[in-house]
């Protein structure tokens, strides 16, 4: 009976350790790897709505408006991003793409961005 609890003592800190880890680090990578097809659609949806202002898929690029290199402006995270996505940016000129774009096609743009993101990404608002 000892050994059970503390088993479950352990698995129980281990759980909280590693919520408490991605909490503090919103930038690291889903577990989960995006669907081929929506990474493409993702890329034609961006293509439509977002390459005019940030530009084609070039990392080397030092630009805030620049999606595809490891330093993001705005937005922390997925959610962040998301968000920035769909209630724009007013005072850099981003319109809210929200009511334009449907959330299918938003997630799409996430997954085709954050292809690109590895655990370097930093965030400099």
């Amino acid at each position: 009976m000892k050994f059970a609890s503390k088993f479950f003592a352990g698995a129980s800190l281990s759980s909280i350790l590693a919520l408490a880890y991605a909490c503090a680090n919103p930038q690291s990578p889903s577990p989960a790897k995006a669907d081929p097809a929506s990474i493409q659609k993702g890329k034609e949806t961006y293509a439509m709505f977002c390459q005019a202002c940030h530009g084609p898929e070039d990392p080397s690029i030092d630009s805030p408006s620049n999606l595809f290199d490891r330093k993001w402006f705005h937005g922390e995270g997925r959610a962040g991003v998301e968000k920035s996505i769909r209630e724009g940016i007013m005072e850099k000129g981003m319109p809210g793409w929200g009511p334009m774009i449907p959330s299918e096609d938003i997630d799409a743009i996430l997954d085709y961005l954050f292809s690109f993101q590895t655990t370097e990404t930093s965030t400099d608002e």
